[in-house]
């Protein structure tokens, strides 16, 4: 099935997934050193998709929230295991982050990975993931379709787009965090959920150097129009 790209329908819902978009962010925070390139997610033979009724909730739109999110999170950790990694585990702080970024997108009324200008690492600061490290590497995969798409849906689109897949599928994380909004108009349409998959690593020594951006690029993947395209950056950042 092919990504809505049409002008949103002001009168009714959304029939299926309307939209992704997918941000990488990498960071390393040790003065004096550089930062040694992202690994390249490994290759698995299929999508790596859990068969229906392996992850419970996984195929039920009117589910709880909690429901929902735990069937998410089981998809998840399916695709990374079929390719041969662990498992992430699942981090509340991050959880917070990707509440503050869906929070964010629906009172800018904004699908975006920064809603109303703001930082893309603030919501992960916000929540105190960056607190007190001293490298970390984070990422954040955001969807919203219909409440009536199912969290199997959502991960179908995830899988089949290769910048959203290699987030899943990156082997420098080992956390996550999830978090689904149902609200009753967004980006112009009726009855969306808006689903943020926030993704992350850490570690505890922090070494008391001033924020400095070092390198920032941005480039548009023109293969997929609705994706917003593939940010990374490098900083340095005060403990």
């Amino acid at each position: 099935m092919r990504f809505d790209t049409s002008a949103p329908r002001r009168t009714s819902g959304l029939s299926l997934l309307a939209r992704l978009s997918v941000v990488a962010v990498a960071a390393a925070v040790v003065a004096g050193a550089g930062y040694g390139g992202a690994a390249a997610a490994p290759r698995s033979s299929g999508l790596g998709l859990a068969p229906v009724g392996y992850c419970p909730y996984a195929d039920e739109p009117a589910a709880s929230l909690g429901s929902e999110i735990a069937g998410m999170r089981c998809l998840v950790n399916y695709a990374r295991r079929t390719a041969g990694l662990s498992a992430l585990s699942s981090s509340a702080v991050l959880g917070d982050a990707a509440m503050l970024r869906a929070n964010g997108d629906v009172r800018c009324d904004q699908f975006s990975h920064t809603p109303c200008g703001t930082a893309f690492t603030e919501t992960f600061e916000r929540s105190g993931y960056l607190r007190h490290v001293s490298e970390f590497v984070v990422g954040e995969n955001l969807a919203y379709g219909a409440v009536t798409a199912t969290p199997r849906s959502i991960m179908l689109r995830w899988l089949r787009s290769p910048d959203h897949r290699a987030n899943i599928l990156d082997p420098r994380f080992s956390q996550m965090g999830l978090s689904l909004y149902r609200v009753p108009r967004f980006s112009g349409y009726r009855d969306v959920a808006l689903w943020v998959n926030d993704f992350g690593r850490r570690t505890a020594e922090c070494s008391p150097v001033p924020r400095t951006v070092l390198d920032t690029w941005v480039r548009t993947l023109s293969r997929e129009p609705t994706i917003a395209g593939l940010r990374q950056a490098l900083v340095q950042q005060r403990c």
